[in-house]
């Protein structure tokens, strides 16, 4: 399947789903074709798609990222939203996992504790591979199941890539997708989508 074919098995997907390609940039629907290949049951561009359906009230009301925000008044960005997506098996899981367990925090015993905690019941059994496969067994269920792990996080407080649309008359647009330091690149592509919706020149002037 050619890149142009995929964009359009995309738009489609959109349009089953009952989602508002029309609202929609060009740029965002280029950028959804290109997203890298991911080895999994779903395309990535489908976590983009389910948060999208978030926003368009038309999905569970429980998604796995936090909720859609401004972005700050006083910054470059202001008069835009963002909104989370997360696609497993990207960096994003990484990310996730890191923030659950506090992996940057040295002051934070978080991850510690749980271990500890649980290589206490291995200390009187004699060390073989089949305790080290149970062992590690377990710690990666604590560590993704566990109270406030990485599960616990992915429901409503996750973080990923963002979304970037634009509240007009009562509606969402949807102009691209970026990662937190793309500033540079989010201003370019708002520009650039004054040419599927125009009033954008007008309504965010940070994008000129």
């Amino acid at each position: 399947m050619t890149i142009e074919e995929f964009e359009s098995f995309i738009r489609q997907s959109f349009a089953l789903r009952g989602l508002p390609a029309e609202r929609c940039s060009q740029i965002l629907f280029s950028q959804l074709a290109h997203m890298p290949a991911y080895g999994g049951l779903n395309h990535p561009f489908q976590f983009v798609e389910r948060e999208i359906m978030e926003l368009e009230g038309m999905g569970t009301g429980q998604g796995s990222t936090k909720p859609a925000a401004p972005f700050r008044a006083s910054g470059r960005l202001s008069g835009l939203m963002h909104k989370h997506f997360f696609v497993p098996g990207y960096e994003h899981l990484g990310v996730n996992a890191k923030l659950a367990w506090k992996l940057d925090d040295p002051k934070s015993g978080k991850a510690s504790e749980m271990i500890s905690r649980i290589a206490k019941r291995y200390q009187e059994i004699p060390f073989d591979a089949k305790v080290a496969e149970d062992f590690s067994r377990e710690l990666a269920q604590e560590f993704v199941y566990g109270a406030h792990g990485v599960l616990d996080r992915l429901s409503g407080k996750g973080t990923g890539d963002w979304i970037v649309y634009v509240p007009h008359d009562g509606k969402n647009y949807y102009l691209c997708i970026a990662k937190h330091d793309e500033d540079d690149f989010i201003l370019d592509a708002v520009k650039r989508c004054a040419g599927d919706f125009p009033f954008i020149d007008e309504l965010i002037p940070s994008g000129d």
